[in-house]
């Protein structure tokens, strides 16, 4: 697998990368950080207020500190993702990572999605 850089700290996964992933049996930790999720997700995603996660003296995800992270939002270029991908590195989480192109690239390429649980 080969992670694109963006900078130092945070590198982004292709959705490719992500269902490659997938069908290999990794188990990914989704984390919808959409400022206004709609009423579909990505398979098994759950979602958090990004605002909150950003704030928060103390992050604590279900999901292990070596667990791969995916942090998304819904637009190719938001930072959104990246700002709570780095949150979560300096929190000690050591693998994660905002996908390239966000939730609409995941749709677009017909990949699991699932009604929001609320």
């Amino acid at each position: 697998m080969t992670l694109s850089k963006t900078n130092p700290e945070i590198s982004r996964l292709s959705t490719e990368e992500l269902k490659q992933l997938l069908d290999e049996g990794e188990p990914i930790f989704f984390a919808d950080m959409r400022r206004h999720p709609d009423d579909l997700q990505i398979k098994a995603a759950l979602y958090y207020d990004p605002e909150r996660i950003l704030a928060a003296d103390r992050v604590e995800l279900p999901a292990s500190k070596d667990q791969l992270i995916v942090t998304y939002c819904t637009w190719p270029q938001e930072a959104t993702s990246a700002r709570v991908a780095q949150r979560l590195i300096e929190q000690g989480y050591r693998k994660v990572h905002p996908p390239w192109g966000g939730f609409e690239a995941w749709r677009e390429a017909a990949y699991p999605v699932e009604p929001r649980s609320i």
